[in-house]
C-alpha cells in the first residue's frame, strides 16, 4: 500500500499512479518520483507526503504556486503545506492545466523496507569473507578501480561483480547534486540500460534513513526490489552521505546474497569515497568556469554601449523598437548590414532588461563544424562515445540569461531542429542524452541576410523564422545614420588615444569632410578600423584628412 493519485493533463487521458513510498515529489525535473513536463512546474513544484495517518501535499516554493480543491472551498499555496483527503485535487501551475487526484493512501501500511547490518571491518577481512571466484574477480578488477577518474570509469566492472553476486540484476549510483544535494544524480553501471528514468530518485524519507550509514536497506520497487547499500563518510561533526549503490532485482535477495555485497562494498568502500569526491570536485572545477566566464562579462559592463550613439532618427527609432521588446521572453532577430553592430543591439537587449544580472553568451554559428557546434550550445553527456567528459552547453551556461546566435542563417538544418525544440518546450538535450533539462534563456538571433528567401530555397526551417515574428529589430547600416558618424568617430578617437597613450582631441573640417562623405560600405565596424589606423598615424593634437584611410572626395 501507499499513495494512489490519478493525473490529468489539459483535456488528455487521465493516468494513474500507485507508490509504494511515503513521500512523492512532482515537478518537471526529470528524476523527480513523478515527472510532468509542463512549462508551467517547476523543476520542484510540490510533495506528497505520508505522516502517520495523515496525507499532507507541500508546495516547493514553486514559480507560480499551487492549489488545493476539495469540492468546496479551494486554498492557494506557495511554500506552505496542507492535509489532503480522498478525492482532493491539486492544480499545479496556471490556468489548471495540470491536476493531480488523490485516490487513495494508507500511511500505516507503507513498507519502509527490511534492514541488513554493513560489513563493519576492514577491506582486508571483507576480502577473506568472499568466496573464491569473486574474491578473485575483485583482486583482478582493483587496478582499474584505483586508476579510475571517475564513477563512470568503473561502471562496467562494478556490474561485472554484482552480476557474481546477483544476476539479472541493474547496478547504478545515486549521488547528490546541486546546492540544495537532492539525490538525483544516478550513474547507470548496466550497458545495457539506456534510460535511467526508472532510476529515480528516493524520496528523502529513505536518504534520511540511511544518513547514519549503519544498514543496507531492501525495499519493494514495483514487481522488483532495490537494494541500497550507503556510502557514508566519516567525520566531525556528523557522518556524511556521499551516496549509495543501487542494485534493482527482479526477484526478493537472499540473505546469503546481501551478506556478500556488504563484503564487497566494505572492501571497494575506499576508493568508491575517493572516485565521488573526483566526480564532485569535477562538477565544481565546471561549475567555477563557467561562473567565471559569467564574472568575465560582468566586468566589461561599463564600457558596453558607449558605441551606441543614436543620434540620427533611424536609431532612435530602433531604440523605441528595442525598449518594446525589453521585458518580452520571445525570441528576437536583429537584422542588419555586416558591421553596423548587431552584437553590440543583442547586448542592449540583454542588460537593460530583466535578466541582466543573469549571464549573457554568444556564438556564431559559422565559426564551428556541425558536431563541435552541438556540443559548444547543447553540451555532452559522459560517456556518450564521443571520447569526451561532461560538458554543459551555452545554453545551460545562459540559464535565466539570453544565448545571441550571430549569423544564424548558417546553422545546419539539425541544429535549427534542436534550436525550435528549445524555443517551444524551453529544455535542452545533451549529445547522447534521451531526456531533456528544463532551462529558461531568451535566444537572440542575427543575420545579414533575408531569411525568407532561405525558407523558400530550403535552406532555414519555417517553424523557426516563424519563432521570431513580431519580434525583429533592423538595425540602420552606418549611411542611413549620417548624424552619428562624427559622435561615433569622436568616441572611437578617445577610445584608442586612451589605449596608445596618446593625446588626440579632434577631427579637423577636411578629416569631417572625408567622413561625412564617406559610404561607409563596411559601416560601423569600418569606421573603427578607420578610426583607431588615424590616431596612430596622427599621434597628438589633431586628425587631419590625409590621416584617414579613405578614397578621395570626389
Amino acid at each position: 500500500m501507499g499513495i494512489e493519485i490519478r493525473l490529468e493533463i489539459d483535456d488528455g487521458p487521465p493516468k494513474e499512479y500507485h507508490f509504494d513510498r511515503v513521500e512523492v515529489i512532482v515537478g518537471c525535473h526529470p528524476f523527480n518520483d513523478l515527472v510532468v513536463t509542463d512549462r508551467g512546474l517547476s523543476p520542484r513544484h510540490g510533495r506528497i507526503s505520508l505522516e502517520k495517518s495523515r496525507l499532507v501535499y507541500q508546495d516547493l516554493s514553486s514559480l507560480l504556486g499551487s492549489v488545493v480543491y476539495n469540492g468546496e472551498n479551494s486554498t492557494e499555496l506557495a511554500g506552505e503545506g496542507c492535509n489532503l483527503l480522498t478525492n482532493d485535487t491539486i492544480i499545479l501551475g496556471h490556468e489548471g492545466r495540470v491536476r493531480l487526484t488523490v485516490i487513495s493512501f494508507a500511511g500505516e501500511e507503507i513498507h519502509d523496507g527490511d534492514r541488513f547490518p554493513l560489513f563493519q571491518r576492514s577491506p582486508s577481512d571483507a576480502l577473506q569473507r568472499l568466496p573464491t571466484p569473486l574474491r578473485t574477480l575483485l583482486v583482478d578488477s582493483t587496478a582499474q578501480l584505483l586508476v579510475a577518474r571517475g564513477l563512470t570509469d568503473i561502471s562496467t566492472t562494478l556490474q561485472d561483480i554484482v552480476d557474481s553476486i546477483l544476476p539479472a540484476s541493474h547496478a547504478s549510483f545515486v549521488l547528490p547534486q546541486g546546492e540544495q544535494g537532492f539525490f538525483d544524480k544516478v550513474v547507470v553501471c548496466d550497458a545495457a540500460v539506456r534510460r535511467p528514468e526508472y532510476l529515480s530518485p528516493d524520496s528523502s524519507a529513505l536518504v534520511k534513513r540511511m544518513q547514519a550509514g549503519r544498514e543496507i536497506e531492501l525495499v519493494p520497487r514495483g514487481s522488483g526490489w532495490d537494494l541500497n547499500l550507503p556510502f557514508v563518510e566519516e567525520g566531525a561533526p556528523l557522518p556524511t552521505l556521499l551516496g549509495y549503490l543501487r542494485v534493482t532485482t527482479e526477484t526478493r535477495p537472499t540473505e546469503e546474497s546481501i551478506r556478500t555485497l556488504a563484503a564487497v562494498g566494505a572492501y571497494i568502500r575506499p576508493m568508491l569515497l575517493m572516485l565521488v569526491h573526483v566526480d564532485a570536485l569535477q562538477h565544481e572545477v565546471s561549475q567555477l568556469k563557467g561562473e567565471n566566464r559569467y564574472f568575465r562579462d560582468v566586468s566589461r559592463r561599463h564600457y558596453l554601449f558607449k558605441e551606441l550613439v543614436s543620434y540620427s532618427p533611424a536609431m532612435r527609432r530602433m531604440y523605441q523598437e528595442l525598449n518594446s521588446l525589453l521585458d518580452s521572453e520571445s525570441p528576437v532577430l536583429i537584422r542588419g548590414e555586416a558591421g553596423c553592430g548587431k552584437k553590440m543591439v543583442s547586448r542592449a537587449l540583454h542588460h537593460l532588461g530583466p535578466r541582466r544580472l543573469a549571464m549573457f553568451t554568444t556564438q556564431h554559428c559559422g565559426e564551428l563544424g556541425e558536431q563541435d557546434l552541438d556540443i559548444e550550445l547543447f553540451g555532452v553527456a559522459e560517456s556518450n562515445g564521443l571520447e569526451r567528459s561532461l560538458y554543459r552547453g551555452l545554453f545551460e551556461l545562459a540559464h535565466g540569461g539570453s544565448l545571441f546566435l550571430d549569423e544564424i542563417h548558417r546553422l545546419p538544418m539539425p541544429l535549427q531542429t534542436k534550436l525550435v525544440r528549445v524555443i517551444r518546450e524551453r529544455e535542452v538535450r545533451r549529445a547522447g542524452e534521451e531526456s531533456g533539462r528544463a532551462i529558461d534563456v531568451r535566444v537572440i538571433a542575427g543575420t545579414h541576410v533575408e531569411l525568407g528567401n532561405l525558407v523558400q530555397s530550403g535552406a532555414f526551417r519555417r517553424d523557426l523564422l516563424g519563432a521570431f515574428e513580431g519580434s525583429v529589430l533592423e538595425v540602420p547600416p552606418l549611411r542611413e545614420r549620417s548624424e552619428d558618424i562624427i559622435p561615433l568617430s569622436e568616441h572611437f578617437m578617445r577610445k584608442y588615444s586612451k589605449r596608445y597613450g596618446l593625446h588626440l582631441e579632434a577631427f579637423s573640417p577636411c578629416a569631417v569632410e572625408r567622413l561625412l562623405s564617406h559610404s561607409w560600405q563596411g559601416n560601423v565596424r569600418e569606421l573603427q578600423v578607420v578610426i583607431e589606423t588615424a590616431v596612430m598615424k596622427a599621434r597628438d593634437g589633431l586628425i587631419e584628412g590625409k590621416h584617414l584611410d579613405l578614397a578621395p572626395v570626389a
